[in-house]
């Protein structure tokens, strides 16, 4: 069993997952254990960090089925940056760096 096929199977292993945590190469694999094509991370990296989207069902490039998937997963926290002149100081919902 694949890691994300397995993650599917466990409901408590799902909420886990942060698929922001992920490298490109990490989110690739991932979405070729879905049984997707390796481009899918690369969409789905565009949605979050040019254009901002953090809820699947709003990527409109995704099929519908792969936005039934990733439903499975947590939503995606939304980011804010605070940044002091030269260098970034926190994020909105953690700790300060």
């Amino acid at each position: 069993m694949t890691v994300a096929n397995s993650l599917i199977a466990s409901s408590s292993a799902v909420a886990k997952v942060n698929l922001l945590g992920l490298s490109r190469q990490q989110l690739e694999d991932f979405f070729t254990d879905l049984g997707e094509k390796r481009f899918r991370a690369q969409q789905v990296m565009k949605w979050i960090h040019h254009q901002g989207v953090i809820d699947f069902a709003d990527m409109s490039n995704l099929g519908k089925g792969l936005r039934e998937k990733l439903g499975l997963w947590p939503p995606l926290p939304r980011l804010r940056l605070l940044i002091n002149r030269t260098r970034l100081t926190a994020l909105e919902n953690g700790p300060f760096v």
